[in-house]
C-alpha cells in the first residue's frame, strides 16, 4: 500500500520522465495486473523485495498498454526529489528543437506530454 498513487520520476534511457506508482487495482484487468499478482506472490514466498508498478505520464490513452512498467523501488525518485533536481523542467535542448520546429524523438515528445500532464494534476 505504501507508495500507491505517489507521483515521481524514473529514468528512461538518459532522460528522467514523470511517473505515478500504481496499485494493480488502479488498472484494467489483464496482462499487467496478472503480472503484478504473480510478482507479489513470488516475492512474498521468496521473501524478496517487490518491484513497483508505474504508469509513464505522456503516453497516449490508445497506447496505454505500453504505458506500464515494473521498476525496482530504488529507481523511483519522489516528486520532491525530482523537482529539486530539475526533472520537472523541460531541458533547454528540447525547447530549442521545438522553437526551430525540428523533429522530436519519441522520448522527447513523451517528456513534453508527460510534464504537461503532470502539471495538470
Amino acid at each position: 500500500k505504501e507508495g500507491f498513487r505517489e507521483i515521481g520520476f524514473t529514468k528512461w534511457g538518459k532522460t528522467f520522465l514523470p511517473v505515478i506508482q500504481l496499485s494493480p487495482f488502479d488498472i484494467e484487468p489483464g496482462k499487467t495486473r496478472n503480472q503484478w499478482m504473480k510478482m507479489f506472490e513470488h516475492c512474498r514466498m521468496k521473501r524478496r523485495p517487490m518491484t513497483v508498478l508505474i504508469y509513464w505520464y505522456g503516453v497516449a490513452w490508445e497506447h496505454r498498454w505500453d504505458s506500464y512498467s515494473f521498476i525496482p523501488k530504488n529507481k523511483f525518485h519522489s516528486y520532491e526529489e525530482g523537482v529539486s533536481k530539475g526533472f520537472n523542467i523541460l531541458p533547454p535542448k528540447i525547447e530549442k528543437k521545438m522553437q526551430s520546429r525540428k523533429i522530436l524523438s519519441i522520448v522527447e515528445e513523451q517528456q513534453i506530454n508527460g510534464l504537461a500532464q503532470l502539471e495538470e494534476e
